[in-house]
């Protein structure tokens, strides 16, 4: 990915699937956290860019607890309830702690589709199977076109929830 956000697009469209059950805001959070990883050797000026965080295994595990964390937090700071809507997901701790998880899972896979230096099954591999499965303006359109019928299928059902309360 050229940029974090458009990880966020496969995150809007599952949580348009599951709204009560994924934190969209740890789904972003963990994208976020993974790629302080690439902006950290971007800055050194380091190669390859993508190292142990844009694995499988790390990555889930930062998603995780980027989820638990925000989750927590959220939890802690949360002030009114907010009913039976998705919007509870974002203050729970376990869409919370989902939203992270598949946060961390897409990340690798989003970004061996089309960076070289991702190694997104090690240890158990260090080749990326991944990479060219897509064109680089494959991905990013199908990660756009993912949070815009994510984005609009969540305002119908979050507006239609509201409208039966």
């Amino acid at each position: 990915m050229p940029f974090t956000p458009c990880h966020v697009g496969p995150g809007l469209l599952l949580k348009s699937a599951a709204p009560r059950r994924l934190s969209i805001a740890a789904f972003a959070l963990a994208n976020v956290m993974i790629d302080v990883e690439t902006l950290y050797h971007l800055s050194r000026q380091e190669f390859p860019l993508h190292r142990w965080a844009h694995t499988l295994p790390f990555a889930t595990l930062i998603g995780v607890i980027t989820g638990a964390t925000y989750g927590a937090i959220a939890r802690r700071f949360s002030r009114s309830p907010l009913g039976a809507s998705g919007l509870t997901a974002e203050v729970r701790m376990v869409p919370a702690i989902l939203g992270g998880l598949f946060g961390g899972l897409t990340h690798p896979v989003l970004d061996g589709l089309v960076h070289p230096d991702i190694q997104p099954f090690w240890p158990v591999s260090d080749r990326n199977p991944l990479l060219g499965l897509l064109s680089h303006t494959a991905v990013v359109n199908l990660c756009l076109f993912a949070g815009i019928v994510g984005f609009f299928v969540l305002a119908i059902r979050l507006a239609r929830d509201n409208r039966r309360r």
